[in-house]
């Protein structure tokens, strides 16, 4: 069976077996937002085979709740992605701020890079 239309594929994060035994799989616009997502939120110096992969996002859980911070996690976020998915272009890194739960809210605009089309990662870092 040619599968037509499928770009890219990746295994979902929430895997299923099913009945003739294959594991689920993610597929184009979806893989890449999976890919994003698993970028920002792996540590950097995590994967012994590829110690500078993912992002330092988490180092900013203990740094103060301002704008210097918040300008900071989105060059952080801008540059991991830049690095390490080269499916995308990132247009935009916008970090927003919760004053009363201390939360940014992150959003990753970006535009692939095959279709060209736009799409937004939403993610969040809730400070301690």
């Amino acid at each position: 069976m040619v599968k037509k239309d499928i770009y890219y594929e990746d295994l979902s994060l929430n895997p299923i077996i099913n009945s003739e035994g294959n594991i689920s799989t993610v597929t184009n616009e979806k893989s890449v937002k999976q890919s994003l997502y698993m970028i920002i939120n792996v540590a950097r110096g995590s994967r012994i085979f590829l110690p500078d992969y993912g992002c330092r996002i988490k180092g900013f859980l203990f740094e103060p709740f301002d704008e210097t911070t918040a300008k900071q996690l989105g060059i952080e976020i801008e540059e991991t992605l830049k690095n390490y998915e080269p499916r995308v272009e990132i247009v935009n890194v916008n970090v927003d701020m919760d004053w009363k739960t201390t939360i940014y809210n992150i959003q990753v605009v970006y535009r692939l890079t095959n279709t060209q089309k736009l799409d937004t990662l939403s993610v969040k870092l809730d400070k301690l």
